[in-house]
């Protein structure tokens, strides 16, 4: 097969890191900047199963945050803190153009979060956990289809999705719903 996937090779391990940070800012309501690093690896079973796994350390530090519910007087907190996400995933081509593939993740404070109201942290104080569950069919070179699961506790689901998925009703910023509910 021409152009075969790599990751599926038995016995070839891989491994590597990411690194990222992104910046928000939200005027009258503060900034965040968030810095990530991410060590992980994949490893071939078989031809047809892979299994991957890693960690991620994720440090945010915030600056004159506020509530979206304050005044124009209310203080503005400033601060940092970090969490954790461990996670496992696993692919298995079950032929030439479908995929099984599937995850699961706990996040984890590290450090106290000091706001009690984090916009720039959707997750609850206690930590958060999920699975999803996906299947892929490729009809030909360039089109492929994809079907999916997920679960979540402990994530507000009307926020986005740090994992590159979207929230139902959000509105531009992430930061509430359509119906003007804060999300934390």
């Amino acid at each position: 097969m021409a152009g075969a996937d790599t990751r599926h090779q038995p016995g070839k391990f891989r491994y590597g890191a990411t690194l990222g940070s992104e910046f928000t800012s939200i005027r009258g309501y503060g900034s965040a900047l968030t810095t990530i690093i991410q060590p992980h690896f994949t490893y071939g079973l078989s031809k047809r199963f892979t299994i991957g796994g890693g960690i991620s350390i994720i440090q945010t530090n915030y600056f004159n945050a506020r509530p979206l519910w304050s005044s124009e007087t209310s203080t503005a907190g400033s601060g940092n803190f970090t969490t954790g996400i461990v996670f496992v995933n696993g692919q298995y081509l079950v032929n030439d153009r479908l995929t099984i593939s599937g995850s699961a993740f706990k996040q984890f404070p590290i450090t106290k979060d000091p706001l009690p109201y984090n916009p720039f942290n959707p997750v609850s104080s206690k930590g958060a956990q999920g699975i999803d569950f996906n299947i892929g069919y490729r009809l030909g070179s360039n089109m492929y289809i994809q079907a999916g699961f997920r679960y979540t506790d402990g994530i507000n689901p009307y926020h986005y999705d740090p994992f590159g998925g979207t929230g139902y009703l959000q509105d531009p910023f992430g930061m509430k719903s359509v119906y003007g509910v804060p999300r934390w």
